[in-house]
């Protein structure tokens, strides 16, 4: 594994990326508008003493943050898959692991920057953000983490299966969330559903998300 090889990727990654308006849209104008939406409603909820929509605001970064890490990955692989590119890289000597490698630091890089924008545009709704910065950022680290393990098993099922499968990359991830339950309690859930959530890979994501707006324990 050569890392000049990995930097000549995510530069590449890098043009085309900046040459793709839908996949520009993807990261950064979805998940900021989202934001926003539940900017006004922490707002409106913070009016009536009601901590829901801070609740909801909270998650929403990690929901978004988890998706744009995952997707950005997979998107890159998809789009090199459907322009017949990854057989071209391949005769050039590149590596399996190079070529994985640098599409994960190329989809680190560009969520990176999509999460602090969402941070900073929460704070004008979210006032004492400050307050919980740390515990937002740690999460963030944990989520992104977990979304690169899900970014990689898409990619292995998107070599193993064929292009038709490309549909793994904008589902899997909201599959997960789904039965992860994300904006309430798990306890109010069944119990069975509660043992499906926390086997979710995002289910004590999301709970610490919770917590740290009620001042509990992030993991109970």
């Amino acid at each position: 594994m050569k890392f000049k090889r990995i930097k000549a990727l995510i530069w590449r990654d890098y043009l085309v990326f900046f040459q793709s308006k839908w996949r520009f849209l993807e990261v950064f104008y979805f998940p900021i508008t989202s934001i926003i939406i539940w900017g006004f409603f922490a707002l409106w909820t913070g009016e009536t003493q009601n901590l829901a929509g801070k609740i909801a605001l909270t998650i929403n970064i990690f929901w978004s943050y988890a998706y744009v890490v995952q997707s950005t990955i997979n998107l890159a692989i998809n789009e090199d898959a459907w322009h017949n590119e990854v057989h071209h890289l391949y005769i050039t000597g590149i590596g399996k692991w190079e070529y994985l490698l640098s599409k994960i630091i190329f989809g680190l890089l560009l969520s990176l920057a999509n999460l602090l924008l969402i941070i900073l545009i929460s704070h004008f709704f979210f006032l004492n953000i400050s307050k919980i910065l740390i515990e937002v950022l740690l999460i963030s680290f944990l989520t992104a983490f977990i979304s690169i393990g899900i970014a990689t098993l898409i990619a292995g099922l998107f070599f193993a299966l064929g292009k038709e499968y490309a549909w793994f990359s904008w589902t899997l991830l909201q599959f997960f969330v789904l039965f992860s339950f994300p904006l309430f309690p798990l306890e109010s859930l069944p119990s069975f559903l509660q043992k499906v959530a926390i086997i979710m890979p995002f289910g004590n994501i999301f709970e610490a998300g919770r917590n740290i707006l009620l001042a509990k324990e992030w993991f109970s």
